[in-house]
């Protein structure tokens, strides 16, 4: 079994929609995730590597699209990681497309994502 990065931190959304919200604004190393679609059709789940000022649903293109059936999960450990060299914004579509902005319903999503803030540290 790989060992983990020391440091590592999750971020939970338990109704991921296509409101954008912040996993980490900084540069991080994804290393995995949970999520979990509790509803019939598909949904996606699109990362990008930016800020959340910099993201508008329906217009940016998604650095990932992660698509979820209906009623199912969708995990992934990822033992390199993906590194997100601005930081991480997440939404939940229902469409794959990068002009998709319509997202499930309440509840329906449920997202947990795993990674390590890189963003180097000065001072002391």
């Amino acid at each position: 079994m790989p060992r983990l990065p020391v440091g590592m931190q999750y971020f939970r959304d338990d109704d991921l929609d296509a409101d954008e919200v912040t996993v980490n604004a900084g540069p991080c190393t994804i290393f995995g995730w949970d999520m979990y679609h509790d509803n019939a059709g598909a949904v996606f789940v699109q990362l990008y590597d930016a800020l959340i000022a910099d993201v508008t649903v329906g217009t940016t293109t998604p650095d990932l699209t992660l698509g979820i059936g209906a009623n199912l999960h969708n995990r992934l450990s990822l033992p390199g990681g993906i590194t997100f060299n601005i930081g991480c914004v997440a939404v939940c579509v229902t469409e794959p497309e990068t002009s998709a902005s319509t997202g499930p319903g309440l509840n329906d999503c449920i997202f947990n994502i795993f990674f390590l803030n890189t963003s180097r540290r000065s001072g002391g």
